[in-house]
């Protein structure tokens, strides 16, 4: 009876708590709904989890607000439960999500712009975009994340405006989020990042996701940088662009003093399948035997190619 595991929500036994939660999902009755957001608090994380799993299954949406709150749970088992929980409650959650990123509460506001992007669901793009003018970095750091969750495109004339003018410690999720939407309008911004030390890695990295030529360039240039770690993003991004105006500056690239360098020049190499690689990464496998595996692999690839 209802009433019966209602009551043994309130038990002192965790483990009579957390069966009891679970045996609501049965009935799914609505009138669950308050014990288990209060179960939502419970000191046990497995209560808590199981709570928010149930109110999933149950689908009201009057259990949104409180499993938005629940996504800051210590716990990452309790976290995922709500997020999924968020999801099954479909579209009235998003709605309901999206009222709160009006919220006075910025936690909260954060909280759902990260539960929109996870859901997917295209009505949040506007909203969200409107949060990247937020009166907290923290909110327009989760909004820019969230959007390139989306990867619709309307994001990308907001996004490259906060690249452009604001927070420097943003540009690195704002590039991500560019990168994910796979837009040209980034590339040119992107490129121009390059020569920021805080965003470079980012950049690139979005720079490889959108494959656009223009790119190349400036990432052959980058082979040439002082600091190694970019010089091995440079070439591992020239193979996934897969552009064959880099396969000599790759090849130069297998001398590099660095050996993570060499070892990315070889990676990109056998992503472009040129068959001008195939002697110098023969070389290199009778003088580096650490790096065995991926010449072999390059070499395969390239032969497989031929």
């Amino acid at each position: 009876m209802l009433w019966w595991t209602l009551r043994q929500l309130r038990s002192k036994n965790p483990e009579v708590r957390r069966l009891a939660a679970a045996k609501l999902s049965e009935a799914r009755d609505v009138r669950a709904v308050q014990p288990l957001v209060l179960a939502l608090a419970d000191k046990d994380q497995r209560v808590r989890a199981t709570a928010a799993k149930v109110l999933g299954e149950i689908r009201d949406v009057r259990a949104v607000e409180p499993l938005v709150a629940v996504l800051k749970d210590e716990n990452f088992a309790v976290q995922g439960a709500a997020m999924k929980a968020l999801r099954r409650v479909g579209q009235a959650a998003v709605e309901r999500l999206i009222e709160i990123l009006h919220d006075p509460d910025a936690g909260m506001r954060e909280a759902a712009a990260g539960a929109l992007g996870r859901i997917g669901n295209p009505q949040a793009v506007e909203p969200l975009m409107e949060r990247l003018s937020d009166s907290i970095k923290a909110v327009r750091r989760i909004a820019a994340y969230a959007l390139g969750e989306l990867r619709d495109a309307r994001a990308v004339e907001p996004l490259l405006m906060l690249l452009k003018n604001g927070d420097s410690d943003l540009r690195p999720i704002v590039s991500e989020a560019l990168g994910r939407i796979g837009d040209g309008r980034a590339v040119e911004p992107l490129i121009a990042m390059l020569n920021d030390e805080a965003v470079w890695m980012k950049a690139a990295k979005a720079l490889a996701e959108i494959r656009d030529m223009r790119a190349v360039d400036p990432l052959v240039a980058a082979l040439k940088n002082r600091d190694s770690r970019v010089r091995a993003t440079a070439a591992k991004v020239l193979g996934e662009i897969r552009d064959v105006r880099s396969v000599e500056p790759l090849l130069a690239a297998l001398r590099d003093n660095d050996r993570l360098v060499r070892w990315a020049a070889a990676e990109a190499l056998g992503e472009l399948r040129d068959a001008r690689a195939l002697e110098p990464l023969k070389m290199v496998l009778q003088d580096e035997e650490w790096l065995q595996s991926v010449v072999e692999k390059a070499l395969e690839k390239i032969r497989d190619s031929q």
